[in-house]
């Protein structure tokens, strides 16, 4: 693999993946070295993220690189449990009165977008895209 300038990129021999669930593990092992890469989890927000979405002064040390995914979050109702199971009018209330723009700007700091739908925004017009090619 070649960089943009045509330059050989080095090669890694190994990889390794480590799954940390807990976040106050994960801060300590990326701040002592012990992580390479680290994907930010909604918790530590507040901690690497000033209000606006700019990386906070004391975490502008590190490399930082925004990947934008599709990761999906989502409200899920108990349909087995009162009162969510016999009533969908309530459930439309809540779908209703969610500001998701405000979502977005306050819990994520900007780093998300609005869902509407499980499937991510633009992805159908591309899959309707390349199959239109298709003879």
């Amino acid at each position: 693999m070649r960089d943009d300038q045509g330059k050989q990129l080095p090669r890694a021999n190994t990889l390794s993946v480590r799954v940390i669930k807990d976040v106050n593990t994960v801060l300590t092992a990326f701040r002592h070295d012990d992580l390479d890469i680290l994907n930010v989890p909604l918790a530590l927000y507040g901690e690497v993220f000033e209000n606006d979405g700019s990386i906070r002064t004391a975490w502008r040390g590190y490399g930082y690189r925004e990947v934008r995914l599709n990761n999906l979050k989502f409200l899920c109702f108990n349909m087995q449990a009162a009162p969510w199971g016999g009533r969908v009018e309530l459930r439309r209330q809540v779908e209703a009165s969610l500001d998701r723009e405000a979502i977005v700007r306050e819990l994520f700091r900007g780093k998300a977008r609005a869902a509407n739908s499980v499937i991510p925004s633009g992805m159908l017009d591309s899959l309707t895209a390349s199959s239109a090619r298709v003879p």
